[in-house]
């Protein structure tokens, strides 16, 4: 579990604040005054030294201070401070916004050159990556919106808001759903890899389909009953017939009055069994608080032993990184000591051939007594001949041996640097090395110490809250009613034997198609009563199949009832004032996805101020629960309601009132709706 509570914010030049620094007296707060004094741009200062934005979520806002005629006020820093305890540990923020002004060469005059923002941890200068990554352990963006924000939750769209609660409940499997009802996990074994929906699609197009089959059947069975083949006396027929149905009529009225009578009966158990459900629901609550109290304690040094784990792993990966990096480090000095050996070879090499060069310069050629002869006629050449063959012959010999010496001491130069280069490159080495090492010592013994911490070794142990439900007097009283209820809900209702009715129903109708048969027109006698079986032996299979498939009609739509209704009620469980519809049944029995928020009834949208803060207070503690991390909630225009709901988490409430300057008071003691 992790606490984040402001102590105390500074403003400088944000947003029209000049200068402001807000001490907090206490742990919740208001601040109050009349419009236009900045109390929103508190906020603003908040969620853009954590992010770079406004608490509207945007990056480009007024951040300069303006002057009287709504210009900019240029070369004046922008800066918002805040001190915060995260878990009672001190930590510092601090984001600066400001011009950048140069002087190009060769001018006197300064010219603008856009904006540069830094960012300040603990004093500490980080860069954009290195920002993140700590706000982000402190509270990540998209939680940090979501529990410090009463309003935001539900101003996103409903698909967001949805995946969020259903993350929270963990979702609900359509084989949770069918546990225990034999029809619906029938249903589920007929599904065969589709969705409910595609299935629901599936049956309605067959209901269609043999519709369409059977659709002319009793029209063809009539017209085959209109055939007869016999004279008879019609009129007596006719008679009997009519005699006969209205017998039948007055049976019907009879069975029709005994199965109201069964349905008023019906809806009596149905009431029954919904009080028993609410019932049932309130014992889930009530047992839910309990167990959240006594449990209290247990979560606390659970969330702290969490966090030492949490270290725990995060120095073991750091210091298998910094043996690595020491194991590189040290590895590199020893190539660049292998590299010295190398490079001193080399040079001693260098200054052989430099000696000997000067050997080679000093020596003067050798000549044959055939060089200073002519090549064509074999005389000796006279003696200046032989003087300019000598001194040129010198002159290239020692120009060679210059060439020589130059490139040898090019070599001799590189092999210095080198060296120079190398040395530089192992003294590097050899320091990370060190820096290393005393990092990894480190490292090593806070592991030592959290491995030593007796919470590290030993998980707390969860209590159990059953003795405490069990003496409670409320849940008590509520299973009593339950009882009582349930005992009701046993007795048999009476029952009216309508057996010799139906059957007499039964007869008369049997009667009554035998005259019908008898007074149709026949033709072929043979082929017209197995033609006419065959009609109504279909009309019968096509009835049957489309009862078949309506009643899995029936189950979908009994599914899909008892989908949303445990979906909802999971979602629910989490919140204590607010309820979440989350599906819309459609006109033809389908379910369609949506997620909006409801309290006392009345949709989030058509709440007045007060009732959507506290709806969004109550939706912050269930996700604060869930993610483990308390904030600072601001509650801007907070005037609008007298008493909010409780939170764990800071409150700061932003109040219009007609004082003339912002006033900063302790709200601990102001009424909150428990």
């Amino acid at each position: 579990m992790k606490e984040i509570i402001i102590e105390e914010i500074r403003f400088t030049n944000f947003k029209g604040i000049r200068d402001l620094t807000i001490s907090f007296p206490a742990k919740n707060i208001d601040i109050s005054g009349e419009n236009g004094l900045g109390k929103s741009s508190i906020f603003d200062g908040v969620t853009w030294v954590f992010f770079g934005k406004n608490r509207l979520d945007r990056k480009q806002f007024g951040i300069k201070t303006l002057d009287r005629n709504n210009n900019a006020i240029p070369r004046i820093p922008h800066m918002v401070e805040i001190d915060l305890k995260v878990n009672g540990e001190p930590v510092k923020l601090a984001r600066r916004y400001e011009e950048k002004w140069v002087r190009p060469k060769g001018s006197a005059t300064e010219k603008f050159d856009g904006h540069e923002e830094t960012r300040l941890y603990n004093n500490v200068p980080c860069s954009v990556d290195e920002w993140k990554e700590k706000i982000s352990e402190l509270c990540s963006e998209g939680i940090f919106k979501l529990i410090t924000n009463p309003l935001y939750f539900c101003s996103q769209k409903w698909d967001v808001q949805r995946k969020i609660l259903i993350r929270m409940a963990g979702g609900v499997s359509d084989a949770e759903i069918a546990a225990g009802n034999e029809a619906f996990t029938k249903l589920l074994a007929l599904l065969s890899g589709k969705s409910m929906e595609d299935f629901r699609k599936e049956v309605k197009a067959d209901i269609q389909r043999v519709k369409k089959e059977i659709k002319d059947l009793p029209g063809q069975i009539k017209e085959k009953e209109r055939e007869t083949f016999v004279e008879e006396d019609w009129s007596a027929l006719e008679a009997e017939r009519d005699r006969l149905t209205n017998e039948r009529t007055g049976i019907m009225n009879q069975l029709s009055d005994a199965s109201a009578a069964v349905n008023a009966q019906t809806e009596e158990k149905l009431k029954i069994q919904r009080d028993i459900n609410s019932l049932r629901s309130q014992i889930k609550d009530r047992e839910f608080e309990i167990e959240q109290d006594v449990k209290k304690g247990y979560r606390s040094e659970s969330g702290k032993r969490q966090e030492l784990l949490d270290e725990h792993t995060r120095l073991t990966r750091r210091l298998s990184d910094l043996k690595s990096d020491w194991q590189t480090a040290m590895s590199e000095a020893d190539k660049c000591s292998k590299e010295r050996v190398r490079l001193i070879g080399e040079f001693n090499n260098l200054l052989k051939t430099s000696t000997a060069l000067v050997a080679k310069y000093n020596t003067e050629p050798q000549f044959a007594e055939s060089d200073f002869c002519c090549p064509t006629c074999g005389h000796q050449y006279d003696i200046d001949r032989i003087e300019e063959i000598q001194a040129n012959a010198i002159k290239t010999h020692r120009a060679k041996v210059s060439k020589e010496q130059e490139q040898n001491a090019a070599a001799i130069s590189e092999n210095k640097r080198q060296g120079k280069a190398n040395n530089d490159r192992k003294e590097r080495h050899l320091s990370t090395a060190s820096d290393l090492g005393k990092q990894i010592n480190e490292a090593e013994a806070r592991l030592a110490e959290i491995e030593g911490m007796s919470l590290y070794k030993t998980a707390p142990v969860e209590p159990d809250a059953t003795p405490e439900i069990e003496k409670d007097s409320k849940i008590k009283d509520l299973r009593k009613q339950v009882s009582d209820l349930e005992d009701a809900l046993k007795k048999e209702p009476e029952k009216r034997d309508t057996t010799e009715l139906q059957d007499k129903a039964d007869s008369l109708s049997e009667q009554i198609m035998d005259i019908a048969i008898r007074l149709s027109k026949r033709g072929d006698k043979e082929a017209h009563d197995k033609r006419l079986k065959e009609l109504q032996t279909q009309l019968q299979a096509g009835n049957n199949e489309i009862s078949r498939l309506e009643g899995l009609e029936f189950t979908m739509a009994e599914f899909s009832k008892a989908r949303i209704n445990k979906v909802e009620d999971k979602i629910n469980s989490l919140f204590s004032l607010v309820r979440f519809k989350m599906f819309n049944t459609q006109v033809n029995g389908g379910e369609e996805e949506t997620c909006e928020a409801i309290m006392d009834g009345v949709p989030f949208s058509d709440l007045n101020d007060a009732g959507k803060i506290n709806a969004g207070l109550d939706i912050i503690n269930a996700i604060c629960k869930y993610e483990g991390i308390y904030a600072p909630i601001f509650i801007d225009n907070a005037e609008s309601i007298n008493r909010p709901l409780h939170t764990e988490s800071q409150r700061i409430r932003l109040i219009v009132t007609k004082e003339p300057e912002l006033v900063i008071r302790p709200s601990d003691n102001n009424p909150t709706l428990f």
